[in-house]
């Protein structure tokens, strides 16, 4: 293995411990939209995107993420994504154009449970996304 200088100047630790299941106030984290990926199962390509929660507050910075997909049944997630954050209408389309980019930085509310993997590990799910009211 060769040896390598490692740049930890800019580097941020995430803290991936789940937060209980409920309901919070989040921003949208696109950074972890670069990339397509594609399903094991049946190879769809889809997206992550990562939520930083702002509220409660003993929660905030916490991250919770979800999986969008990009085609199939399961792109009607996506599509619901879109709608709500006022990306998308009906009238657009079956086949829709968007930057993750600018997904980037939306608040939104989002609905968080808890599942347990096979091995006992607590993991968390984004179950449902809703518009944030706004604040005056």
């Amino acid at each position: 293995m060769p040896k390598v200088i490692l740049d930890f100047t800019e580097a941020v630790e995430i803290n991936r411990d789940p937060v209980p299941a409920g309901v919070y106030r989040a921003t949208i984290d696109a950074t972890y939209a670069k990339e397509i990926k594609t399903g094991k199962a049946k190879g769809t390509p889809y997206v992550s995107l990562g939520f930083s929660i702002v509220s409660p507050e003993e929660y905030a910075g916490r991250m919770v993420f979800n999986n969008y997909m990009l085609a199939g049944p399961g792109a009607g997630n996506t599509k619901s994504l879109l709608r709500v954050l006022g990306l998308y209408a009906d009238s657009d389309g079956n086949m829709f154009q968007v930057n993750t980019d600018e997904l980037h930085g939306y608040e939104v509310i989002v609905r968080v449970k808890e599942r347990a993997l096979d091995d006992g590990t607590i993991v968390n799910d984004v179950v449902a996304v809703t518009a944030a009211p706004h604040v005056a």
